[in-house]
């Protein structure tokens, strides 16, 4: 469903003629935070264009006639009143979205010998580990600690991004930290197998197990739940549309089914962008909102220095995602908002297992993250009563679904379906197990090739480029090499929808010449 201040292609023609002061491409939450600050703070006209029917990128609502899901906005942190990532979402929405907080706390995490209940601040996550890992008082102390410290450096790392690539630093606090992996600082506290294992259950939510993610991307994702757990009322479509409507009521467009092919410019400065039809519209900046992979693969391949370093970095993980229409309440499912963690495999087997799972040697999945924010928003009781909208994810093997990568959506043959039925059978044999689910009234997978056909992520991955040390000691700035055109999203900053938020910031930072951080948090 499109949102009325959204114009489709179709209808868009006098304004593809108009020049703009700015051109954003792509509708991901980054983009879209990024031209409504744009508006906001320099005034500008911005143009967003958006190859899919629907904003938001991976913040889409997923909808059929009975239910509708979040494709990727299940929870998000710093959204009580007065933290800055809601101050910063508040302005581009123009306080239009409220947010329903998860209990606390707000996870509950199920292993072969584990089920409990997790979340919290830094005092109640240590008496939750404890009470399962007992006698582990001083590792849980030095990994909290650790924690805190990372996660307190890494907007000063993040805001050092504003200088151009040359001047950063080669040595830094925060890359003491970001420089090792999650399971090296784990192994550093001492913590037992089952301490470690609580440390980084969550870690499908950044994108890599411990043996491979930057500890900076795990302290990032705990410390940022810290103060709460959060889900916007309305859904991820509700907050995407907020944001559009604060743009186009700027003097700006948000165009959808309106995809960009390439960039142009004149002498190394961008001057616009053409469209897949051939029309090209003017702008003086162009801000690329597609992730840095497709930015300089597609957009600019021009610049082969930064495209070999993306390259060298890679893309994040990829998943599979269930989609269950339940028809009864999630009260009768016992369901409370909650996120649940089923985990059969050690972190460290877990990415082998899912290749195997994905390839049929296995019977099931490794892990299972379920998302049931539909109990506490209360939109989705009023519009749906009785009805549950049940998310299971799980991760992927891009490797896996490689040889239907030239086929159309819906055309991909016996094999292809017959291998998303036995996917979708074996999810929902674990899922079983933990939940009274009943008969179902729909059910629906998407695959790692729906990721990259609705979002455009080159290998189907959902966080933007691999949370690897690298990520976070060569990932690109806002800068480009082309004058005029600037990076945005989650590439900037960390994985996830804050991460998208921030990323807008800091590009809006860029362009300006400001520092909307500081001003946003003196508000």
């Amino acid at each position: 469903m499109t949102a009325p201040c959204v114009t489709p292609r179709v209808r868009a023609t006098a304004l593809l003629a108009q020049d703009w002061d700015a051109i954003i491409v792509g509708a991901g939450i980054g983009g879209l935070v990024c031209a409504a600050l744009l508006a906001r703070y320099a005034k500008l006209r911005v143009l967003v264009l958006e190859r899919h029917y629907e904003l938001g990128g991976l913040s889409q609502t997923f909808r059929r006639p009975k239910y509708r899901w979040e494709v990727g906005v299940h929870y998000v942190g710093e959204m009580g009143e007065g933290r800055l990532i809601r101050r910063v979402v508040d302005l581009a929405c123009g306080r239009r979205i409220d947010w329903a907080q998860l209990p606390c706390p707000h996870d509950r995490l199920i292993t072969p010998d584990i089920d409990a209940r997790l979340g919290g601040d830094r005092e109640q996550l240590r008496r939750q580990w404890l009470a399962i890992a007992p006698g582990e008082e001083r590792a849980v102390d030095r990994f909290l600690d650790a924690v805190i410290d990372c996660a307190k450096l890494a907007p000063g790392h993040f805001v050092s991004r504003l200088s151009r690539a040359a001047s950063r630093p080669k040595r830094s606090p925060f890359l003491s930290w970001s420089d090792r992996t999650s399971a090296e600082v784990i192994a550093e506290s001492g913590a037992s197998p089952r301490l470690a294992m609580l440390m980084s259950y969550s870690w499908t939510t950044y994108g890599l197990p411990p043996e491979e993610s930057s500890f900076a991307a795990l302290a990032g994702a705990a410390a940022h739940y810290m103060h709460g757990a959060f889900h916007p009322v309305g859904g991820g479509s509700a907050l995407s549309s907020a944001i559009a409507d604060t743009i186009v009521s700027a003097g700006g467009a948000v165009v959808v089914r309106a995809e960009v092919v390439r960039l142009s410019s004149d002498a190394g400065r961008a001057t616009g962008v053409v469209l897949s039809d051939g029309t090209e519209v003017r702008a003086p900046i162009v801000v690329s909102d597609v992730g840095a992979r497709g930015t300089f693969s597609w957009l600019a391949p021009d610049e082969q220095a930064m495209r070999d370093r993306v390259r060298a970095i890679g893309p994040s993980s990829c998943h599979v995602a269930l989609y269950l229409g339940i028809a009864r309440s999630p009260r009768s499912l016992g369901l409370d908002g909650a996120n649940v963690f089923i985990r059969r495999d050690p972190s460290d087997q877990q990415r082998r297992d899912t290749e195997r799972w994905c390839d049929g040697a296995i019977d099931e999945p490794p892990d299972l993250y379920l998302s049931t924010a539909c109990s506490i928003d209360p939109s989705f009781a009023a519009r749906y009563p009785d009805r549950t909208a049940l998310i299971a994810a799980s991760g992927a093997s891009a490797a896996s679904f490689a040889r239907w990568a030239d086929t159309r959506r819906g055309h991909r043959g016996a094999e292809y379906d017959a291998g998303k039925s036995r996917i979708t059978e074996s999810m929902l044999r674990v899922i079983r197990r933990h939940l009274p689910l009943g008969e179902l009234d729909h059910v629906e997978l998407s695959t790692p090739l729906s990721t990259r056909d609705f979002c455009g992520h080159p290998s189907g991955e959902i966080y933007g480029l691999a949370p690897t040390p690298a990520r976070f000691r060569d990932g690109p700035g806002p800068w480009t090499n082309t004058e005029g055109l600037f990076l945005t999203g989650q590439d900037l900053w960390s994985t996830g929808v804050a991460g998208a938020i921030a990323g807008g910031v800091l590009t809006t930072c860029a362009i300006t010449h400001r520092d909307l951080f500081a001003q946003i948090a003196m508000r």
